[in-house]
């Protein structure tokens, strides 16, 4: 992540989204809770319509100007914005970094590189979704994901890519 923070810099999103020479960090978060990953259903409401309908395992948004002050990495201050704008949590958030991934191959991938991060959910129970119009969230098994995603369930590029991908999960899940 050094060269990010040591060399990266913001662009104005509507000009980003256009350009995939400016490929867009994006901090995407697996929200855990034992051995069961958070799954939320993105509905109409939300802003990019790209999205609409599909399922997503992952949390997460772009940096903003925000999140570029401060003394922690401006991904670490992005990661936790959005966490904390999507669902409802207190204290202390730790993220474990699980990987990069790149998907040239939808519109969407184009223009974006996700840092996929890890957040152990302390909690049986799922998180509670802030912005109920917008998705739906349940904690699910991972078996029974890559089971929906091979049955050709309608997830999000990157949330089909590391469903398919196999072993992160045995450092980050407790299975």
């Amino acid at each position: 992540l050094r060269p990010f923070e040591e060399r990266g810099f913001f662009v104005e999103r509507r000009e980003a989204e256009r350009n995939p020479s400016w490929k867009q960090l994006i901090p995407y978060c697996l929200v855990a809770s034992g051995d069961r990953l958070l799954c939320l259903e993105r509905l109409k409401a939300q802003s990019e319509s790209r999205l609409h309908g599909l399922l997503s395992i992952g949390v997460g948004g772009h940096v903003d100007p925000v999140d570029l002050e401060g003394p922690e990495p401006a991904w670490r201050r992005a990661a936790e914005r959005e966490i904390r704008e999507e669902l409802h949590c207190s204290g202390e958030i730790g993220f474990e970094p699980l990987g990069f991934l790149n998907d040239d191959g939808s519109p969407v991938g184009a223009v974006h590189l996700g840092l996929v991060l890890g957040l152990r959910w302390p909690d049986p129970d799922p998180p509670e979704i802030r912005e109920r119009s917008k998705m739906r969230g349940r904690l699910q098994g991972l078996a029974e994901l890559r089971k929906m995603c091979e049955a050709s369930a309608a997830f999000e590029s990157w949330s089909a890519a590391i469903l398919a991908q196999r072993g992160w999960e045995a450092r980050f899940l407790n299975t």
